[in-house]
């Protein structure tokens, strides 16, 4: 079936229109650097709110404020990390080249060139870039994706921050004896956000709050390690900074259900064909009480993307070349967590990082414009190594190199200027500097 186009075109017939799913870091800069190169074109950023988030600030908001809340303080965690695509393009002027299209996509009709919309309003396009980003996964395990709440959006770390703020409440009300966080998932989110709980409550605590005293934090994960992208060294580093910080690490131990306040877990050999020895605190089955449980676990492929009919990878991620392109249609680009980009080198996909979609926004920009001018396409030039900065709680910092790790306040201090060199990738400088220092500023009151 071929589908009609119901979004009104507004360029001239000559022009093309370029269609962009998703507002995250690659949809939104391969926008932007568009609307700098190409004239004459129609660019349409098609996403579900609308509301760019800047996900590295996630566990701040997560713990903003905690015990010291009102509405204005709320609202102004909110802008930290959350901006409307609508004012980014305005600030960079781009109004008349950028359009935007709330809703959600349902899938692609292939041979009529259209994104098919839940909102009934199909699009046309010429070239379509899609930047539709990760889901969690929960690897199928029993009532976790009901009784748990992720980290991926504005509204899971407000949702988190806001049972905290009660519990915390109930705790100083005499309503509760003692509160269990349970992080699953020791990558770099949960790592993040069980160091910067700990901190605050560290922080309360010298401050005279003796109930934080009574609040216990869990970093679970089924691997041997916690952060085990990481280098060795980081990783003990991140472990030592965590236990200074009073949070239990549990490692080798699985979730095999989760239900109302309870998760069941158990050593990972147990459900594993894996002979690796095994530190797990538990040889069986223990089921471990939890007030809150956020998930952090892994990363899925977005549902929609596994309708579109396109050439994938045992993971559902879309197939590019070098150019980005999708093997067999060349006016279709993938980026970012949807594609899956093979490293020559390590003969496997490039990581899912914020910075590996940013570096590919930029790349994709300039060959959509020399596919427009018919000229060739360059192709990404991959690094043998993704640099990363951990935030460990406060003004403390864990920074992973090839060859170098260190970590303290001038590892904080560079995880800070890459936040910057963000804000400045996606907004005018006075502009960025502003977003940033006001975001700085906001959140640094946890530290």
């Amino acid at each position: 079936m071929v589908y009609k186009d119901t979004f009104w075109l507004i360029m001239s017939k000559s022009g093309k229109r370029i269609v962009i799913l998703g507002g995250g870091f690659g949809g939104l800069v391969t926008a932007l650097r568009l609307g700098d190169k190409l004239k004459g074109h129609e660019i349409v950023i098609v996403d579900n709110n609308l509301v760019h988030v800047y996900t590295p600030w996630l566990y701040d908001v997560s713990t903003g404020f905690l015990l010291d809340s009102n509405t204005h303080k709320v609202s102004g965690l909110k802008k930290t990390s959350g901006i409307e695509i609508s004012k980014v393009i305005k600030n960079k002027g781009l109004q008349d080249k950028i359009r935007l299209k709330k809703a959600m996509v349902m899938g692609l009709d292939l041979e009529g060139s259209h994104v098919l919309l839940t909102d009934g309003k199909n699009i046309s396009y010429d070239i379509l870039a899609i930047a539709l980003g990760a889901e969690t996964e929960y690897y199928n395990i029993d009532g976790l994706e009901e009784h748990s709440i992720t980290l991926k959006s504005l509204d899971d770390a407000l949702l988190i921050r806001e049972k905290l703020d009660l519990l915390l409440e109930d705790l100083r009300n005499g309503k509760r004896q003692r509160v269990e966080v349970i992080i699953g998932g020791a990558g770099a989110t949960g790592t993040e956000c069980a160091a910067e709980l700990a901190n605050f409550l560290a922080r309360c605590v010298k401050s005279g709050i003796k109930e934080c005293e009574r609040i216990g934090i869990r970093l679970l994960d089924a691997a041997p390690t916690i952060l085990g992208s990481f280098s060795k060294s980081a990783q003990k580093k991140a472990r030592a900074r965590l236990e200074e910080l009073g949070v239990e690490i549990i490692t080798d131990t699985i979730i095999q259900k989760a239900c109302k306040n309870k998760i069941t877990v158990a050593p990972r050999s147990a459900s594993t064909d894996q002979l690796s020895p095994n530190e797990s605190p538990f040889k069986k089955e223990t089921e471990l009480q939890n007030d809150i449980l956020i998930w952090s676990g892994g990363i899925c492929v977005n549902k929609v993307v596994r309708l579109f009919e396109l050439p994938k990878d045992k993971r559902g991620r879309i197939k590019v070349s070098r150019t980005l392109q999708v093997d067999g249609h060349p006016n279709i680009f993938a980026l970012g967590d949807v594609a899956s980009l093979i490293d020559p080198e390590t003969e496997k996909p490039v990581p899912q990082l914020g910075q590996v979609a940013v570096a590919e926004a930029k790349l994709l920009a300039k060959n959509i414009k020399h596919k427009i001018l018919d000229q060739d396409l360059e192709e990404f030039s991959i690094p043998s190594y993704w640099p990363s900065i951990v935030p460990v709680g406060g003004k403390f910092a864990i920074a992973n190199f090839k060859r170098i790790t260190f970590s303290g306040y001038f590892a904080y201090l560079l995880r800070r200027v890459a936040d910057f060199k963000y804000f400045a990738t996606i907004l005018a400088l006075r502009e960025a500097y502003n977003a940033w220092r006001s975001g700085i500023k906001v959140l640094g009151k946890n530290d």
